[in-house]
């Protein structure tokens, strides 16, 4: 053997001593993640700070009087007397049965709520993607892209942790879904109860329905397409298995969802609420009890189909309800809060832009992967959500 071929083979023997194996970069891309994370969330994991919204600090006040006779008798408590006359919380109380999100609450003692539920979408998120066989760099972009998002840090910050919880389990349901559709055996049932579970133990109805109807799109042709081709037995066993995965979710948070429908009938969006307006003025005819709120008291929070262009311009209606004034233009108004929004909301404490780059991505990835049917169900279903809010806005 020549002395040029050794040399040959001695280059590629150093080049593949170099190489980063597939496992290695998902490795780096994980510790870079938690990494990052540290770094954002420094204030609240390191520093144990913690963020002081309206609502958190709201909370606290709420809650006082509860947490001392808790640590007074070691009893939960199940009615606040202190406000509003008098009101139940037993509906509130969080979920008992021992689950993973008990863990997960455990760890946000030491590390916060913020960083644990960050890293959960995040890792959730990549191994979704990696489960579609997306590369580990897209993974890794597509996990830090969903945990930048302005919108979740607004949640945590005001005070809507059980809203932040809800979405971070999103990741976990769309993977645990499309593993259910591919296998349709026990362990995926479980799987995706599990999941689905979880995001219910939040108390976040709002979330988890949104999220049941993405399941629907998701889930739509599978099941078309075992009817049409008379899988008649694979369709049957996957609904049987999917009805069992629901039952043990909803098993799962039986406590905090029962409870809540058991006061729902009471409470403002219940049909059963005197209605005092109708009292006030005197109106006969009527029992005087509400129906449940009005489509306007609902849409009052939805975002305008116009505000959607804030995905693209944060600042498309100004900003937030409440921002410190830092320019120079008006110098009476220096460092003081000013009303920055004037949107369709009555106020606003977050952004919904999610970055020209990351946008522009998502659009090409649809366009290149517009056959794919799980990209022709959400981008169905992503229609049907901006055409909905458009409806329900003209007829409030």
């Amino acid at each position: 053997m020549t002395k040029t071929k050794k040399k040959r083979q001695s280059k590629k023997v150093e080049k593949a001593e170099f190489k980063i194996t597939v496992p290695q970069q998902h490795l780096i891309f994980i510790t870079i993640i938690v990494l990052y994370l540290l770094f954002l969330l420094k204030p609240l994991v390191i520093d144990g700070l913690s963020p002081q919204g309206v609502d958190v600090i709201a909370s606290k006040g709420q809650t006082h009087q509860i947490v001392e006779y808790k640590e007074k008798s070691g009893e939960e408590s199940l009615w606040n007397p202190y406000i509003f006359s008098g009101m139940p919380i037993y509906h509130r109380l969080s979920a008992k049965a021992l689950s993973i999100d008990n863990l997960l609450n455990w760890f946000s003692r030491f590390l916060s709520t913020p960083f644990m539920y960050y890293l959960v979408a995040a890792i959730g998120l990549y191994l979704f993607l990696l489960y579609l066989k997306m590369p580990p760099l897209v993974c890794f972009f597509a996990s830090i892209s969903f945990v930048l998002m302005p919108h979740y840090a607004s949640l945590y910050l005001e005070g809507h942790y059980a809203k932040f919880r809800a979405v971070m389990y999103l990741p976990w349901i769309f993977l645990c879904f499309q593993y259910f559709l591919s296998k349709r055996n026990l362990l995926s049932a479980a799987l995706l109860g599990l999941a689905f579970g979880l995001q219910i133990r939040t108390q976040h109805y709002q979330i988890v329905f949104y999220t049941a109807l993405v399941l629907f799109a998701l889930g739509i042709y599978p099941y078309l397409k075992d009817l049409v081709e008379k899988e008649f037995i694979k369709f049957s066993k996957s609904t049987v298995l999917l009805i069992a995965a629901l039952i043990l979710g909803i098993g799962m948070a039986a406590q905090p969802l029962f409870l809540a429908n058991e006061y729902l009938p009471y409470s403002k969006r219940g049909k059963t609420t005197i209605n005092l307006d109708e009292q006030r003025q005197g109106i006969t005819g009527t029992d005087n009890q509400s129906a449940g709120v009005k489509i306007e008291y609902a849409m009052q929070w939805s975002t305008h189909p116009s505000e959607l262009l804030t995905w693209f311009v944060p600042r498309f209606y100004g900003g937030m309800s409440g921002e410190k004034y830092t320019g120079s233009a008006v110098p009476a108004l220096k460092n003081r809060v000013i009303p920055g929004y004037w949107g369709y909301m009555p106020f606003t404490q977050s952004y919904e832009y999610m970055g020209v780059i990351t946008l522009l991505l998502a659009v090409i990835g649809i366009y290149f992967f517009r056959k794919d049917k799980m990209i022709i169900s959400l981008s169905a279903i992503g229609l049907f959500f901006i055409f909905s809010l458009r409806l329900a806005r003209s007829i409030s």
